[in-house]
């Protein structure tokens, strides 16, 4: 054990991760329940025999947390089932503990409601419900099952809104760009051997992903939308299904404070689903437009911030060696998505997109470059000029133009 402690953090969590290196040395693992919020945190295995016990005989019991404070558990009386904290002024909501309790229709409805809110895939969710039909999660698999919640794109987006809804929060790259590959292989999908990303797209349309292409919803169109940095993926996606005020709706949403890729992508998909475009003619012009008329010098350039915030994750990926298997393109698929992702929130939440934009290329451009010329021996196409803001708008344009070309027949059926 003195040898592990001498080790670098990451690999003693790794060891500390191992259920048969635990057994082993025996050695019991706790954890700590936190609202960082409010700086308030509590002993795993203190806080959850409690809530085990209310849900069995449902009386209100109270636990202390690491500072001494008393707290009462009690329940919140809503839809949903919702364990919570009081210490007389202030409540805290514990979530998804329900998974813990000893009622099995409080553990079913509670993952039925986090996976729908927090995006969990279907065949996770599957996973998950074998378990919790039978009995409740023990305190490591409730752990598992947030750490599985932790790696959607919508959970990312809840905690990057926390962090920049807290004014004195300090941001970095770290905290910007998840470390998992499991998050970007719901984003994007699993890399599959592929050498190129038209070759990757027809293995995406054979097999399908964790995106769900099949499923006309608007929530899943936007996800799906952010993927789109290239035109054979925005063929996988159709609007097929979507009411005229859905795709109306979708429209204004990508114009207040939609990213580069996806405003194109939905160009792309008016374009060729003509019969979609005639009751939005002023929308998709407006789209059109504003990236048309992008300037490298306007305050709150929005091609500027794809560029710089494509760059911070690119080089951060990179970095991290995360996809070091993989050809280029698919590492940048996953950087030019969750860049899009990013750009999206940061836009919703009012951040300063200028300067944020200014400290982003600050920390990252020569890492960039570098690794753009590291990149250029395996696929050429990745020249580190070429993902300049005034080059990205050029093939924004591009893409439009081509698309345009390529379906003009139906749309002049369709005027």
């Amino acid at each position: 054990m003195v040898a592990i402690e001498l080790t670098h953090l990451e690999v003693q969590s790794e060891f500390l991760e191992s259920d048969d290196f635990c057994k082993e040395f025996g050695i019991v693992r706790d954890g700590l329940v936190s609202f960082d919020e409010i700086g308030v945190t509590f002993q795993r295995s203190k806080l959850f025999p409690i809530v085990r016990a209310y849900s069995s005989n449902d009386q209100p019991a109270s636990v202390c947390d690491s500072q001494g404070g008393e707290w009462l558990v009690d329940r919140q009386d809503t839809d949903q089932p919702q364990f919570i904290l009081s210490d007389g002024t202030r409540r805290l909501e514990l979530e998804h503990v329900a998974l813990i309790s000893e009622n099995s229709a409080e553990r079913i409805a509670s993952l039925s409601h986090a996976a729908a809110t927090m995006g969990l895939p279907d065949e996770s969710e599957g996973e998950w419900a074998q378990t919790i039909n039978e009995r409740p999660l023990t305190d490591e698999e409730f752990q598992s099952f947030c750490d599985d919640l932790v790696d959607t794109p919508e959970s990312f987006e809840n905690r990057l809104r926390k962090l920049f809804r807290a004014k004195s929060a300090r941001v970095s790259a770290a905290a910007l760009v998840p470390s998992s590959q499991r998050y970007y292989e719901r984003l994007v999908g699993a890399y599959d051997n592929s050498s190129s990303i038209g070759e990757y797209a027809d293995g995406l349309k054979k097999t399908g992903s964790p995106i769900r292409f099949d499923t006309p919803d608007v929530k899943r169109i936007a996800k799906q939308l952010v993927m789109c940095s290239h035109a054979v993926l925005t063929e996988l996606v159709s609007l097929a299904g979507l009411t005229g005020q859905e795709i109306s709706d979708l429209l204004d949403w990508l114009i207040e404070s939609g990213d580069r890729n996806s405003q194109v992508a939905m160009v792309e998909l008016l374009l060729r689903e003509a019969e979609h475009t005639d009751s939005h003619t002023d929308k998709v012009a407006n789209l059109v437009e504003q990236i048309r008329d992008d300037s490298s010098d306007a305050d709150g350039s929005r091609t500027v911030l794809h560029q710089a915030v494509f760059m911070l994750v690119d080089s951060e990926l990179s970095r991290r060696r995360l996809f070091f298997a993989a050809p280029p393109f698919y590492r940048r698929l996953a950087s030019q998505a969750h860049a899009g992702l990013l750009t999206r929130v940061l836009l919703s939440s009012g951040v300063n997109a200028s300067k944020f934009a200014e400290w982003a290329i600050r920390s990252c451009a020569e890492r960039f470059y570098i690794q753009s010329w590291i990149d250029m021996r395996r696929e050429p196409r990745w020249e580190p000029d070429a993902s300049s803001d005034i080059q990205m708008r050029q093939e924004f344009i591009g893409r439009i133009l081509n698309a345009a070309e390529l379906h003009k027949e139906s749309i002049q059926d369709n005027r």
